[in-house]
């Protein structure tokens, strides 16, 4: 896993480049929309973060709660949508990024927003 991430990396900046050849010296079409597709799709991803964090807040219950029902602390807190955890995973590990995760998700609401940072939705990072 520690090469494969590196390579897809290599493998879609090759695939960029070969595009934007195609598209100065042959003058194509397909490739200015094949381009503008795999430029503006990941774009998209992350600019619909925020929105998404502000209209569509999962509740979850946090907290724990004693046999009797009466003792304990429960809360409700707002989680990011789980399909964003490749943003909430890149957060976790790069300080500046998480900065900047916050503030965008934080912006449409007074609430604290988590972020799951693995597909199975255990693990989560609050802003």
């Amino acid at each position: 896993m520690a090469i494969l991430i590196p390579a897809l990396g290599v493998a879609f900046a090759a695939f960029c480049v070969w595009l934007t050849v195609r598209i100065v010296n042959r003058r194509e079409r397909w490739a200015k929309w094949t381009l503008g597709a795999v430029v503006g799709l990941p774009l998209l991803y992350v600019a619909s973060f925020g929105p998404a964090c502000w209209w569509f807040p999962k509740r979850v219950r946090v907290g724990s709660m004693s046999l009797d029902g009466k003792t304990g602390s429960v809360g409700y807190d707002c989680s990011a949508p789980r399909i964003y955890w490749p943003i909430g995973w890149l957060a976790e590990r790069a300080p500046t990024i998480y900065s900047a995760v916050s503030w965008f998700s934080g912006l449409g609401t007074d609430e604290s927003i988590r972020l799951p940072t693995d597909p199975t939705g255990e693990y989560w990072i609050r802003n």
